[in-house]
């Protein structure tokens, strides 16, 4: 016996579309309060309907491609979260604790992290467009190939950190320290960096025209085939720093360290 294929029936498809879109998005819920084993529950809950749980714990909560924009999250622990590919642009961070957070190839453009532990932190491919880093945090963290441009760390610390291939043009690094950096490839055009430290950082294949770079410390710093065209190393400390192929500040060619 021939059985009726409801299924190819346009109105039952209309039908059982929206069902299934239900069904999937309530087992996309689940996983999410299911993955957030070390969150508190009634935190988790609050912050999924509000955007906004200032100092509550959400340590490892996993919100993967979760739109979180405008969220409200001052002094919150979301240490060894996965907020990866998540959209949390204009958002406030304030001393909040995102060690070990993984928020790779997230959009963070115009949120305010100042103050906040960012140690350990996974930010590659991040869209960070004028954030506020001001005294944050960043020891070890990994922001390769991550969009920073005109964003503020001054006083921050990036000890060890890789923005190896990062885009920072125009941001301020004043006072930072980024001893034994990884910016191999890293693009500082106009960047404000005075008194910052570089002290024996990678900066092989770094861009830095324009660059304020009034007294940094560069002392042991790789500059290898770096581009300083119109940058302002005035009262620098370039002890030991490594020349070679570098373009220095009046355009000419430094083999020194060849």
């Amino acid at each position: 016996m021939n059985r009726p294929n409801f299924l190819a029936h346009p109105g039952y498809a209309a039908k059982i579309r929206p069902l299934t879109q239900l069904i999937s998005s309530s087992v996309m819920a689940s996983s999410l309060i299911a993955a957030a084993i070390a969150a508190d529950p009634q935190q988790l809950q609050q912050f999924l309907i509000s955007r906004a749980c200032s100092g509550c714990d959400l340590s490892d909560v996993v919100l993967f491609q979760a739109n979180m924009q405008g969220a409200q999250l001052s002094q919150v622990n979301l240490s060894g979260a996965n907020l990866r590919q998540s959209t949390f642009s204009d958002s406030e961070f304030i001393g909040a604790d995102l060690s070990q957070v993984d928020l790779r190839q997230s959009t963070l453009s115009r949120s305010d992290f100042s103050g906040a532990n960012l140690q350990d932190s996974q930010l590659d491919q991040a869209i960070m467009f004028s954030v506020r880093l001001e005294t944050a945090q960043l020891d070890r963290a990994s922001l390769r190939e991550t969009r920073l441009t005109r964003a503020i760390l001054a006083g921050s610390s990036l000890v060890a950190a890789d923005l190896s291939q990062a885009n920072l043009v125009q941001t301020s690094f004043m006072r930072s320290d980024l001893t034994n950096a990884h910016l191999v490839g890293a693009n500082l055009t106009r960047a404000n960096a005075i008194r910052a430290n570089f002290q024996n950082a990678d900066l092989t294949d770094a861009e830095l025209r324009s660059a304020q770079l009034y007294k940094a410390n560069l002392a042991g710093a790789d500059l290898t085939a770096a581009n300083l065209t119109g940058a302002t190393i005035t009262e620098a400390d370039l002890t030991d720093a490594i020349f070679c192929q570098t373009r220095m500040p009046d355009g000419s060619i430094n083999d020194e360290g060849c």
